[in-house]
């Protein structure tokens, strides 16, 4: 008697290989990019969607997506559904897959129907990546440039002077 213990779904399921796809020096591209795909082979793999799909996905959408699924993190975009109904779409993606038909599908979490759907990029009308106002960063402002040695030490005083007439203080003396 054969126990059920024996046997795994995973066991008796025979195993896929993942379907490829050769680039135009013959290297083999995965049909199927996630998180844990090789970082190099991400540029290659976009190229190659994009020529087997013909130019019918935007390069800057591609890119969006594509960035958006390797960092984690969520796109903003104007979707038409197969009813020609338009709306605006936050997506998670997790994956990006090339189709046996060459078009460019992206699988990931919706906020708007609150679950997983694979969406087509020929369809996303504009995409771009979701910032929000933590994500800007202000710019360093780079130290002075003195050309002497006086220049910086003027530059220090009238900092202390300005400081001391804020503060309804007399400045007090710089020691030379």
């Amino acid at each position: 008697m054969v126990t059920t213990a024996q046997y795994t779904t995973r066991s008796l399921r025979p195993e896929r290989t993942p379907r490829m796809v050769a680039a135009l020096n013959g290297a083999p591209v995965p049909c199927h990019l996630t998180p844990r795909t090789d970082m190099n082979d991400l540029p290659t793999a976009m190229s190659v969607f994009l020529r087997l799909n013909e130019g019918k996905v935007a390069v800057d959408t591609m890119i969006a997506v594509t960035e958006a699924m390797r960092d984690s993190s969520a796109v903003v975009m104007l979707y038409t559904d197969a009813k020609a109904s338009v709306d605006a779409r936050c997506i998670w993606p997790e994956s990006v897959t090339l189709t046996s038909g060459y078009a460019i599908t992206c699988h990931g979490y919706c906020s708007l129907r609150r679950q997983f759907r694979t969406f087509r990029l020929d369809r996303m009308i504009t995409c771009h990546a979701l910032t929000t106002p933590d994500d800007h960063e202000e710019p360093e402002t780079p130290a002075p440039y003195y050309a002497t040695e006086q220049g910086a030490l003027d530059h220090m005083q009238a900092q202390e002077v300005a400081r001391a007439k804020a503060e309804g203080r007399s400045p007090r003396a710089m020691n030379d």
